[in-house]
């Protein structure tokens, strides 16, 4: 019994040795953020030597403004921050490519590419046949084609990570910058063009065929499928120039650009549709060689 008695009193001695701090935050646990060590032979402000002072109310509320400060500060939870246009890909949405490279083509050098060019060439032929120079209206139909394969990339490269646990080389936020800018593209078009219920219907029926296509070619196939994207972006090229030649000719309308094309590019107040085109060509030339590139590094192994 003498034993049990000494076992008690030492307990009880070491639990007065310890403070027990709990931290209180919205949307957090409640957990025990720290147990100190408290001596009792320290004397505490205002008290009896070895009594174990009571934590004060000031200091804790103090140090959850500063804990709570920490926590809403974080980068990643500032949400307003991240819906800005600045923190998308320069390349993807940049005032200064004006003049691109109009003439760059990538020769195929595979039967693979050489099949890319003809279905894309066969695609241009639809278009020129159905659009004339409705440029305006192309565009609209087009860009609604245009942004999906970024979106469909960005899926199956995300998904091939998780499969083989490991890095994605930063592909899947590019495809999805892409995937982005190519519908500002359509955010923009449909101020300036709307589509008409023909042409509603036709995006329907080609968004569901394309994006079919484009998902099973990629999961087998992702070099052709870039292949054929950076042809496509360089049809786009070629047709936003003749979209250009149309306005200087003034057989289409200069007219102001729409306050997001503003926003977006971060134009001047006073753009045109000149300046739109403009900065669109630049985006179509930037994909155009991306895609490229990321058919031969795929190429490469």
């Amino acid at each position: 019994m003498w034993m049990c008695a000494t076992a008690d009193r030492t307990a009880a001695g070491s639990a007065k040795k310890v403070a027990l701090t709990f931290v209180k935050e919205p949307g957090l646990r409640e957990t025990a953020a720290l147990f100190i060590p408290m001596r009792r032979d320290a004397a505490a402000p205002g008290g009896r030597k070895g009594q174990v002072q009571s934590p004060d109310p000031d200091d804790e509320n103090q140090q959850k403004s500063l804990d709570m400060k920490d926590i809403y500060s974080t980068p990643d939870l500032r949400t307003s921050d991240l819906l800005t246009p600045d923190l998308l890909t320069p390349d993807l949405r940049t005032t200064d490519l004006r003049t691109p490279d109009l003439t760059a083509h990538h020769s195929p050098r595979t039967l693979t590419d050489k099949v890319a060019l003809r279905v894309v060439r066969f695609m241009r032929r639809f278009a020129d046949a159905f659009f004339s120079k409705r440029y305006g209206h192309r565009a609209v139909i087009l860009e609604t084609v245009a942004a999906v394969p970024g979106m469909v990339g960005g899926l199956l490269q995300h998904l091939k990570a998780l499969r083989h646990i490991r890095d994605d080389q930063g592909w899947i936020r590019e495809l999805l910058d892409e995937a982005e800018n190519e519908r500002m593209h359509l955010m923009t078009f449909i101020k300036i063009a709307q589509p008409s219920r023909l042409e509603r219907a036709i995006i329907m029926i080609g968004q569901a065929i394309f994006y079919n296509a484009y998902f099973w070619l990629y999961l087998f196939t992702p070099r052709v499928a870039h292949r054929i994207v950076g042809y496509l972006e360089e049809e786009a090229v070629v047709s936003y120039t003749q979209y250009l030649a149309e306005i200087d000719a003034g057989r289409v309308e200069n007219v102001p650009a729409p306050q997001l094309a503003l926003d977006y590019w971060k134009l001047p107040e006073g753009a045109r549709l000149r300046d739109v085109v403009q900065v669109i060509r630049a985006d179509e030339a930037g994909h155009r060689d991306r895609n490229h590139e990321m058919a031969d590094e795929l190429s490469r192994g």
